[in-house]
């Protein structure tokens, strides 16, 4: 991995060089001693990326806990001869995955991954129409729940396979890899609001109907990638030169802005009250069953052309070629942080649904949704770095991690900011209110479906939200409105462990934590 590392960190010393030597920086720019203010953003930006690459390929690896609810095995506990299913929801040592020196973990609607730091991708959990992406190893008998590599990540040509991926990102029933090369490769499917199933293809000959039992080379992907992200019902990814992609189908079909392709992806209804692309009626035929039931049938090549090929997304202002920094997607809404080409001031952006004010607009409803990515203008000035999406809940972490801002719907607690009724929604962002007596400062952020996790800079780990077993607290009624401390049990982590992050599913979670022993 030195060499991956090295690499890497050639190209961003590059990119900033270059950044420094060209940039034109106004006087209004500049203090008043002459200096460039927007310098000190930029060093932070670059400290930020190359921790980042630290992580990926020289970072710290270490075991996993799985918790919360594990109906189809999503939290990896294997039971031995005899063993009752435990009911506790506290967070367990993922056994098959102790020594593996796992690097980065992934929780999805209801099946997980992870990435060893030699490469080795695993899956667990539901395997419902190849969603773990395990068709092709040897030992079929394999119970799904159990941890087990995914293997055969080759390239359209089919000759080429890449042994090491860096990234996983598991989606509602679906699952996404990238490897070293900056290839992205699908396993699952996702539904249309007919329970039709598509899938990602290779080429524009594919037929995107149906499911990948195994990992497919999305090869429509117009550059090399270095980041994904997914959810229940689309992807989004960075691309090595710093913009960003959007792509697949869902139920939404794109119709709620979440592709951030403008309104023309589908903001205008046809007779039958179903998306019209604007280059005719999406949905052309009808099919009925012999019970008279009726379903409409997406036309394929409108399916390849406007939902999976990989395609920029529109921004409502300023240069269409913006460097993405960090972006995170909900169930149908799209957070991104970026920067103009010339200029180092960190904005963030979204689009799509807003029915709950998850855009940090400061208004919601069904009318208000965001069909290009938008800047949030009550985060303008905060110098965020990462978001964070839920189901229909966001959250904003800043630089040096003072602050972390939550916007979305709150009725479970999941906003951490004050008590909201149920329904309620916070459509502003306003600050997580962590305990003021213990002056906190956070490290990272993650969201799951409808709860939310931080790390802090001292290894500690606090959890917030709905109370179905999903926070780590081990308790299944109530939920958790303000952020509370997560303490783990010598068996979980010992006295010189450290949690090095989490990820929450849809109602159960994953952490990553260095235990320095093994216990089991």
């Amino acid at each position: 991995m030195k060499q991956q590392r090295d690499a890497l960190m050639t190209a961003l010393n590059s990119g900033f060089k270059n950044f420094f030597k060209n940039v034109s920086i106004p006087d209004e720019n500049r203090d008043p001693l002459g200096r460039p203010v927007h310098y000190a953003h930029a060093w932070a930006e670059y400290r930020r990326q190359a921790r980042e690459i630290q992580r990926r390929f020289g970072g710290e690896t270490g075991d996993v806990l799985g918790f919360g609810q594990d109906d189809c095995g999503q939290i990896g506990y294997v039971l031995s001869k005899d063993e009752d299913k435990p009911t506790t929801y506290l967070p367990f040592v993922i056994k098959s995955l102790v020594r593996k020196d796992v690097r980065q973990i992934s929780a999805g609607g209801v099946h997980s991954l992870a990435v060893t730091a030699d490469g080795d991708a695993y899956s667990w959990g539901t395997d419902d129409d190849g969603t773990l992406g395990r068709k092709n190893e040897a030992d079929t008998a394999i119970d799904a729940t159990t941890p087990s590599p995914v293997v055969g990540f080759r390239t359209v040509d089919g000759i080429n396979e890449d042994r090491q991926i860096v990234q996983v990102c598991a989606g509602a029933s679906h699952s996404l890899f990238l490897s070293y090369s900056g290839n992205v490769y699908s396993s699952g499917m996702m539904k249309d609001m007919d329970s039709g199933k598509f899938r990602d293809i290779q080429t524009v000959e594919d037929d995107p109907a149906g499911y990948n039992e195994k990992p497919v080379h999305v090869a429509l992907m117009p550059k090399k990638v270095t980041f994904i992200s997914t959810t229940t019902a689309f992807s989004a990814a960075i691309l090595e030169d710093g913009t960003m992609v959007t792509w697949d189908c869902s139920k939404g079909f794109g119709n709620h802005g979440e592709l951030a392709r403008t309104a023309t992806m589908g903001a205008k209804k046809n007779k039958e009250g179903r998306p019209d692309l604007g280059q005719g009626f999406f949905y052309t035929t009808k099919q009925e069953d012999g019970d008279g039931n009726v379903r409409f049938v997406a036309t394929p090549s409108l399916v390849r052309e406007h939902f999976l090929t990989p395609k920029p997304p529109i921004w409502s202002f300023g240069s269409p070629q913006k460097k993405v920094i960090n972006v995170a997607c909900g169930s149908y809404h799209l957070l991104a942080v970026a920067r103009e080409p010339d200029d180092a001031k960190l904005r963030v952006y979204s689009s799509g649904i807003n029915n709950y004010g998850q855009l940090g607009q400061g208004d919601f409803g069904v009318e208000t949704e965001r069909h290009e990515l938008t800047m949030i203008k009550a985060l303008e000035d905060e110098n965020i770095v990462k978001v964070a999406c839920g189901e229909f809940h966001s959250l904003a972490l800043n630089l040096i991690g003072t602050k972390v801002f939550a916007f979305g719907r709150a009725d479970y607690g999941q906003l951490g900011t004050k008590l909201f009724d149920f329904g309620e929604c916070g459509a502003t962002p306003e600050q997580v209110a962590f305990p003021s007596e213990e002056r906190v400062i956070i490290a990272d952020i993650d969201a799951g479906s409808s709860h939310s996790m931080a790390i802090t800079i001292d290894d500690e780990v606090y959890s917030w939200g709905f109370g179905d077993g999903n926070t780590g607290f081990g308790d299944v009624q109530s939920d958790v409105v303000y952020p509370r401390k997560l303490t783990l049990t010598a068996k979980q982590i010992n006295a010189k462990g450290r949690v090095l992050a989490t990820s929450g599913g849809g109602q159960h979670g994953l952490m990553l934590v260095k235990r320095y022993a093994f216990q089991t």
